[in-house]
């Protein structure tokens, strides 16, 4: 069901979610306070970028590709 739902939002990044909502062990894992997370990571899977405002994730990808 989420599959599709993302799918269909045609969406170019990975999305990751076990439909736990707040309950899920990944908030406490990954210290998940806020929503949106948006968290960049290099071909290393080094976290290059963590932050709730898309327009920071805008700007970092800008600044990579140039």
């Amino acid at each position: 069901m989420i599959n599709a739902y993302v799918s269909s939002l045609k969406m170019k990044w990975i999305t990751v979610t076990d439909l736990k909502g707040w309950e899920s062990p990944a908030t406490d894992d990954y210290s998940i306070g806020t929503t949106p997370d948006f968290c960049l990571i290099d071909g290393n899977m080094k976290i290059i970028l963590r932050t709730n405002r898309y327009e920071n994730v805008k700007a970092r990808i800008k600044t990579l590709l140039n």
